[in-house]
């Protein structure tokens, strides 16, 4: 995963590296791209330094990734998934990137204007994703999960945090650690007695 707190102080390196060789017992060269995508709206936020190239048997090829915080609002969560692929487009890897969007400075400055239950990404998803939420004061946090049919599925936190940003990971298990069906489902984040949030998501096996 790549993920970055704060301000743009520092860019990140990537290093596409093969290791094995998958068609026989002679190193291969493989020739492929690197492409961002997202669900959501046009990415301005994120670039890379170059968006092919091509590495052998245990060589490495570093793509350097470059954020430009430009158009951005502060205290929002920017996601989407860095994918490189060989030179017939099926897919090697998949990155998730998730970026927090907030001053530089010390902890108070890092506390969130708001919260807010932001979408979870990927979506639709198999077999997992990640909720992102921020909250602007310390206090009791629940995400729970429910079915179409209004259903308690997980409570997926359930604890005091201080104020900030989070993640966390749902991987399509119920409260007894079983896998759920295909659908979708409805995930609510309660801060306190304040705030009162759902949003949507679709598990699609």
């Amino acid at each position: 995963n790549v993920t970055v707190d704060g301000g743009f102080s520092d860019d990140a390196n990537l290093a596409w590296t093969i290791h094995g060789d998958g068609w026989g017992s002679e190193p291969h060269e493989i020739t492929g791209n690197i492409i961002i995508t997202s669900a959501g709206e046009p990415i301005t936020w994120i670039s890379l330094s170059e968006t092919s190239g091509s590495a052998t048997d245990h060589s490495s090829n570093d793509v350097i990734v470059y954020f430009n915080s430009n158009d951005l609002e502060w205290g929002n969560v920017y996601t989407c998934e860095i994918r490189i692929t060989d030179d017939r487009g099926r897919n090697l890897t998949t990155i998730p990137v998730t970026l927090h969007y907030a001053q530089d400075g010390n902890d108070n400055n890092q506390i969130p204007l708001v919260t807010k239950l932001s979408g979870n990404y990927p979506n639709p998803f198999n077999p997992e994703t990640t909720i992102a939420y921020e909250i602007n004061k310390n206090g009791p946090i629940k995400i729970d999960i429910y079915n179409i049919k209004g259903q308690h599925v997980k409570a997926l936190v359930n604890s005091n945090q201080k104020a900030g940003y989070y993640q966390k990971v749902w991987d399509g298990r119920d409260s007894n650690g079983k896998n759920v069906s295909s659908g979708v489902y409805f995930y609510k984040l309660r801060a306190g007695n304040t705030y009162t949030y759902t949003r949507k998501m679709i598990l699609m096996k």
